[in-house]
């Protein structure tokens, strides 16, 4: 299942299991006369979505035609099956630090680099994880998602406040706001409650609390669809990203004075 539209607006649409879901991420390769290879790569990889429908009428994917002709205004957000059950938090908020992926804000930053332990499979791991500042930090980037609710969760190296989440509608206004505390678990500190959007809230933010304690440290942030409480596990966020919708690809397979029926293929690739 995906949904697919402008913020406040997403709309499933609909697809087949076989999804095509190649990620791109650009490299540059040289290698020296003394036969040393060098490889830089991107911080992070472009995905794409591929989607086939066989012997469907025109009108069938007017929808997507509409996105794709740019009828309706965007930017476009893609929200995934896939991501609700795995991590709906994009890689700055899901894995602060990743591949260079980093605020080096020194106070307030929602992303600065840091450690902090979580269960991965059942083993005590290091995880890349976001300082608290003296001060409370912005507030992250919006996360896009339907009306519903979902289950957050994290890591801390203290007890306490974790992170402030707050819902807002369509013109930035919050909706509602709460906020997560950590408690001793496992291995370390682990917090973990149900965010509900609801009213005319179309996405969700977070941010992390002022410093209560020297080093405290906050990661392995993870937001899934649904209020029944998470597995320990941490999973890499997918995200609800930006995506543009190439104009479909059309053979035609029937035309009749009655029907048309065409095969189409349709990508959806991320942008930022």
């Amino acid at each position: 299942m995906m949904r697919l539209g402008p913020l406040g607006s997403l709309r499933a649409i609909d697809t087949y299991p076989e999804v095509s879901v190649p990620t791109q991420r650009a490299t540059s390769e040289r290698t020296m006369l003394s036969g040393r290879r060098i490889v830089q790569r991107a911080p992070l990889g472009m995905r794409s979505w591929t989607l086939d429908y066989q012997r469907v009428s025109p009108a069938d994917l007017a929808y997507l035609t509409s996105l794709a002709s740019g009828v309706i205004p965007g930017p476009l957000y893609l929200y995934t099956e896939v991501a609700a059950q795995t991590n709906l938090l994009p890689v700055p908020l899901a894995s602060p630090g990743a591949m260079g992926v980093s605020d080096l804000r020194q106070d307030g930053g929602y992303v600065v680099r840091g450690r902090v332990s979580a269960l991965l499979g059942g083993t005590l791991t290091s995880q890349v994880a976001a300082y608290c500042g003296s001060v409370a930090g912005e507030w992250s980037p919006v996360v896009p998602l339907p009306l519903g609710s979902y289950r957050l969760s994290g890591w801390s190296t203290h007890s306490g406040t974790m992170v402030t989440w707050r819902t807002i509608d369509a013109t930035g206004t919050q909706v509602a706001t709460g906020s997560i505390s950590a408690a001793s678990a496992s291995g370390g500190y682990r917090g973990e409650a149900t965010v509900t959007l609801s009213g005319g809230a179309v996405g969700l933010q977070l941010r992390l609390p002022a410093e209560v304690s020297a080093g405290h440290a906050v990661g392995a942030l993870r937001l899934t669809a649904g209020s029944t409480a998470q597995a320990t596990d941490w999973l890499p966020g997918q995200g609800v990203p930006q995506v543009v919708v190439d104009d479909p690809e059309q053979t035609l397979q029937l035309v009749t004075a009655s029907r048309i029926a065409s095969d189409y293929s349709i990508t959806l690739r991320e942008v930022r």
